[in-house]
């Protein structure tokens, strides 16, 4: 393939302009308030005790963007869009293992009985995402009802998402019905924050929203926000706009930049086991966080950015891992 000088030029513009985005994201003069967070790695048995409740909370885990979206999708979901139990997994797939890691460390926040996945095609297309999130929402009324069936209570609900699983749960917050859903957790890993769906995550469809993001997650904001009407020329490439680190602010919105043993995170170290097991000490640490910035109206948009530095340390050798 032949690539023509003006293409290279903006191949070369367009990394520039990332470098530049991402100096003038950490000198911008916006006041960070940084915070300290040291969590012990404990052996797994320590943590790993059956938790029974009589009401646990239904956990759902929403995958982003896959390279290969037929074969993952094919492997993992047999197919088909859907909603798959933990258990259904093999015990050596890494889905697995991220249930039984936040089931390991907390039990009685994640517990593994009440765990989902829920697979869609990963392509990168908004309109892909938009209707997953139709498939989602009729997902989540099913497990709903059959929980209340079972438990006679109303479920709470809680998503984890990692990179654009995150837009296709904001997506729900589009879809119009009677008796809507509530999701009383909205964590949000790497989430590319996009035009289409940023004021979505302000529904109040969404009881208390998270938002994770590393300064060092290039994926995250080179993430395209494809339009049509932007390629006017059949022979020159338009790039389309980036995506962004965080939504606008919210009072139920808390958004953390996260660094781990003082280096800042990739994008798919997120959705490993090695991150997963500190998400629920980091969870109950943005909780007890509380911002000396008033939350008022007029004051949201001074909030400033939240820094939260997480160090991790064996309880039997002392190492810093």
């Amino acid at each position: 393939m032949k690539y023509e000088k003006n293409d290279i030029c903006l191949c070369f513009c367009y990394l520039l302009v990332l470098c530049l985005q991402l100096i003038l994201t950490g000198c911008n003069g916006q006041r960070t308030i940084k915070k300290k967070l040291h969590v012990p790695i404990y052996n797994q048995s320590i943590y790993s005790s059956a938790c029974i409740q009589n009401n646990p909370p239904i956990t759902v885990w929403i995958h982003g963007t896959r390279f290969f979206p037929r074969r993952a999708l094919q492997e993992a979901f047999h197919g088909k869009t859907g909603l798959k139990h933990a258990e259904a997994f093999p015990r050596d797939h890494y889905l697995r293992a991220v249930a039984e890691t936040l089931d390991a460390y907390a039990p009685s926040q994640f517990p593994f009985d009440t765990f989902y996945f829920f697979g869609w095609s990963g392509k990168l297309n908004a309109n892909i995402r938009e209707q997953s999130a139709h498939q989602l929402y009729a997902e989540l009324k099913r497990i709903s009802a059959e929980y209340q069936e079972s438990y006679q209570a109303i479920p709470l609900i809680q998503l984890i998402t990692h990179s654009h699983g995150g837009n296709v749960a904001l997506n729900l917050a589009r879809i119009e019905d009677t008796n809507p859903l509530c999701i009383d957790r909205l964590i949000m890993l790497a989430c590319p924050v996009q035009t289409k769906t940023m004021d979505l995550i302000g529904s109040p469809m969404f009881e208390k929203a998270y938002v994770l993001y590393s300064s060092l997650d290039l994926v995250q904001v080179i993430a395209p926000q494809l339009r049509k009407k932007h390629y006017s020329s059949k022979h020159a490439i338009k790039f389309p706009p980036f995506s962004h680190r965080r939504f606008p602010s919210h009072p139920h919105v808390t958004q953390v930049k996260v660094k781990v043993n003082g280096r800042a995170l990739f994008h798919n170290e997120f959705n490993k086991p090695h991150f997963v097991r500190l998400l629920p000490s980091i969870l109950d640490d943005i909780d007890n966080w509380q911002s000396p910035i008033a939350c008022e109206k007029e004051m949201v948009s001074l909030k400033p950015k939240n820094l939260l530095c997480v160090y991790t340390k064996h309880i039997l050798d002392h190492q810093y891992i």
